[in-house]
């Protein structure tokens, strides 16, 4: 009769330490996988604030771009003005100096 109920003790002690090799890897593989999800979760953060970053520094150089631009139509502004000006200095310049030889001319 002991016999009899040895067997299915015995069955039950394999199958626990089954269970429980079996939890443990379970365990294991969890532990594994939150330290996966860790590093993931910690890589994401970091590349989500390079590119805050980037996007600051771009935004940044966008604005200074644009101030750049505008200060170089300004000096395009001003320049075909100073050329309209030395232009017109010019013509008044060859006026004066025909106006000279006329005169000069007049006094001989």
């Amino acid at each position: 009769m002991g016999l009899k109920y040895e067997e299915p003790a015995a069955e039950n002690i394999a199958l626990k330490k089954q269970i429980l090799k079996k939890e443990f890897n379970w365990m294991q593989e969890k532990k594994k996988i939150h330290k996966e999800m860790d590093f993931l979760v910690s890589t994401v953060f970091t590349t989500r604030n390079d590119v805050n970053n980037l996007l600051k520094d771009f935004e940044s150089k966008n604005v200074q771009q644009k101030q750049f631009d505008t200060r170089c139509m300004e000096m395009d502004k001003k320049l075909k003005e100073k050329e309209e000006g030395i232009c017109s200095l010019k013509e008044s310049l060859c006026l004066q100096q025909k106006e000279t030889k006329k005169v000069k001319k007049q006094w001989k």
